[in-house]
């Protein structure tokens, strides 16, 4: 499988991404979504979606973020000064994630968009703790090199929030989860999540936007999770929680910066105006914990409160892992989000 590497902006450090590649469909203009995945699931989770994609006339690329397998770790002193909450590490690594998304179009000779922005350009999606990452990109732009920072602005069509945590947004967690549990060891709160979030949720009436009304803790037994189906062999080649706990148990501490990240990105108009071909979608599945659906309302109102649009799409009976159980609804849903004239 494929690697690009980029030259650190600030050091000039060469740092390797790993990515999973769907090919080009067999036409000369289609837009390429390049997704960021989550905590301990990484790319090779997307491995059921990922031969869709030229069905739907996208390329679909999918990167292992640094310090899971085939990218480049963070070295001793990164680690130190994200434990330590420093605010320019996080801008850090969006403009990693920014660089990597240059260095693609490069490396792929991706089309551009077309005249009426519906086709080709380039969609960005984060998935789970990924929207850290891919919301870090964006809000990097001003500190990137000027000629990234142009092709960037004429290639970007969307930016996809699929199922964001609160904790990815910088909202304090509603409830207890796995991963909030102090009281066990990093690797004993990894393990429980792993089932955790894997799972299918019942909730109550979601229509009434009644906090109340949702599961965050007990997954609904008359449905298995992903994990529960996977053998040991399979679970290894999607999941690394030695990843997880060395390097993304840091960003879940960033919660006032990732707050104003949130902010600056989605909805402030300086910011907005830069991207003035992108559609910002907020993706959802309404099975999947209670802290994501409680997130997705928040971001509900915050853009009800904002004059920036946001598009927003509920993939319905379905859970944070669509993308494995049902790989064809999970494209179909990519793709509604990449096609702005059937957009609502």
């Amino acid at each position: 499988m494929p690697v690009l590497t980029i030259k650190d902006a600030r050091t000039s450090a060469p740092i390797d991404f790993f990515y999973q590649d769907s090919g080009a469909p067999d036409r000369q203009v289609y837009t390429t979504l390049v997704v960021a995945h989550g905590i301990c699931f990484h790319s090779a989770v997307f491995q059921h979606v990922l031969p869709l994609a030229t069905s739907k006339g996208m390329r679909m690329v999918c990167l292992n973020r640094r310090d899971y397998p085939g990218s480049t770790p963070y070295s001793p002193c990164e680690l130190k000064a994200l434990s330590e909450g420093v605010e320019d590490e996080l801008l850090a690594r969006g403009e990693e994630l920014a660089l990597f998304l240059d260095g693609l179009i490069d490396t792929l000779s991706l089309p551009g968009p077309t005249a009426d922005g519906n086709e080709g350009g380039l969609g960005l999606m984060g998935w789970s703790l990924g929207n850290v990452f891919t919301l870090s990109a964006m809000a990097s732009m001003s500190s990137v090199q000027p000629q990234v920072q142009s092709r960037l602005q004429s290639y970007m069509r969307s930016l996809i929030l699929f199922d964001p945590p609160m904790v990815a947004l910088g909202i304090p967690a509603a409830e207890s989860y796995p991963l909030s549990d102090m009281t066990l060891s990093a690797e004993e709160r990894l393990l429980e999540f792993v089932p955790w979030v894997s799972s299918y949720f019942a909730h109550g009436d979601l229509s009434t936007r009644n906090v109340d009304n949702l599961e965050y803790k007990v997954p609904n037994p008359d449905k298995k999770s992903v994990s529960a189906s996977l053998s040991p062999e399979e679970r290894n080649s999607l999941v690394d929680t030695n990843a997880a706990a060395r390097s993304d148990f840091v960003f879940l501490a960033f919660n006032t910066q990732l707050s104003n990240q949130v902010r600056k990105v989605l909805f402030d108009p300086e910011t907005r105006s830069q991207w003035p071909n992108l559609d910002i979608w907020l993706l959802y599945c309404d099975s999947s914990p209670g802290l994501i659906i409680y997130a997705a309302w928040e971001l509900e109102k915050l853009a009800k409160e904002s004059d920036q649009p946001m598009r927003i799409s509920t993939i319905t009976d379905a859970h944070h892992l669509v993308f494995w159980d049902e790989p064809q609804r999970a494209i179909d849903a990519f793709d509604y989000c990449l096609r702005r004239q059937t957009a609502t």
